[in-house]
């Protein structure tokens, strides 16, 4: 095996050591499982955090930008929770959000972006929701309150670890014949100089730069006269420099084929146009709001500067991310819905 071959192999080893599901759950998680699921934490009892991160769809919701209690179209796409544990930030383009409990405090009681409607400044809210649980409450004296709500929630977030796609288990085993001959021409062109995929999509969940301060990056998607749709110009709203417009995470792209639509905004709607947009060097809109050209947009990273790729090669490309597809997702028993399994 080439030298090539064997650099990322022995970094994905050494970053998988201990990252395994957890085997067992606690009470506190358990809680935090069954209100992830649970549509009483939203102000119509429509929808739960699940609505949005749906085990069957791999803690996706498809949709391309993720839908509030009311119907109205949110800000941003929902991205997978699979991982996020391990996650420096949680957010988009807030790199201040790290840890659950404060992303949870946008979707839950946001008033600008009507996700869930809840009032943090309503405990009452909180004790009904938890006074279903009296399973819960029998051995344990915690305060019903929103803080018990956010942190076992958290808690059972942090079990939403997996790591064993068909690449994980070539990583394990070093048995090559895991992988296609396709999948190996394309894991070849991931690591290769000349599309540079890894150096944005590195570590052990493919989210994470060399260079740390390419963590939220701008891709070239949009440039409305320096600006990007619906005034949501990423990191620079938080920030308020002018260079980070355009600004946005990295994501992950573990079960990446699984997961459409991509981007933060899901305008990409499969992987062909994602990496067609990286073929140019950015995305040229020619009619519409939107029109521009996102290739000469100031503040895109320049590590975005296009390639040229063959249509066999973009296929192999595409069977190398398939093989970051961890289907034990979906059997994984605690990661389903237990109100769906308690009516079975």
């Amino acid at each position: 095996m080439s030298v090539r071959f064997l650099v990322p192999i022995i970094f994905f080893i050494l970053m998988n050591i201990a990252c395994q599901p957890k085997a067992t759950i606690t009470p506190l998680q358990q809680l935090g499982r069954h209100l992830f699921f649970d549509n009483q934490l939203s102000a119509n009892a429509s929808k739960s955090c699940g609505s949005c991160h749906d085990p069957k769809l791999f803690f996706t919701d498809g949709y391309k930008k993720s839908i509030g209690w009311y119907g109205d179209v949110q800000l941003r796409n929902s991205p997978s929770l699979i991982n996020s544990v391990d996650r420096k930030s949680l957010n988009w383009a807030n790199p201040d959000i790290t840890t659950f409990e404060k992303q949870m405090n946008t979707p839950l009681f946001s008033q600008v972006h009507l996700e869930m409607g809840m009032d943090e400044q309503d405990n009452a809210q909180a004790v009904k929701i938890l006074d279903q649980y009296k399973w819960y409450f029998k051995n344990n004296k915690d305060k019903k309150s929103w803080a018990l709500i956010k942190k076992s929630i958290a808690s059972y977030c942090e079990l939403l670890v997996s790591r064993n796609s068909t690449y994980d288990k070539f990583l394990e085993t070093n048995d090559s014949t895991l992988l296609t001959q396709q999948q190996w021409q394309g894991h070849e062109l991931f690591f290769s100089e000349r599309l540079k995929c890894a150096q944005c999509h590195g570590g052990k969940d493919f989210d994470t730069p060399m260079d740390s301060f390419n963590t939220f990056a701008n891709i070239g998607l949009y440039n409305i006269n320096g600006q990007y749709p619906n005034g949501d110009n990423g990191l620079a709203l938080i920030s308020k420099k002018k260079s980070d417009a355009g600004k946005f995470k990295v994501p992950s792209l573990r079960n990446v084929t699984t997961t459409a639509p991509y981007f933060h905004d899901g305008s990409a709607l499969n992987l062909n146009e994602v990496i067609e947009h990286y073929i140019n060097g950015g995305r040229k809109i020619t009619t519409g709001e939107f029109a521009g050209d996102g290739a000469q947009h100031p503040n895109k990273n320049n590590l975005i500067s296009g390639f040229h790729i063959e249509a066999e090669e973009k296929r192999n490309l595409i069977a190398f991310l398939e093989a970051l597809t961890d289907s034990s997702v979906l059997v994984n028993p605690l990661f389903k819905n237990p109100f769906a399994i308690d009516k079975k």
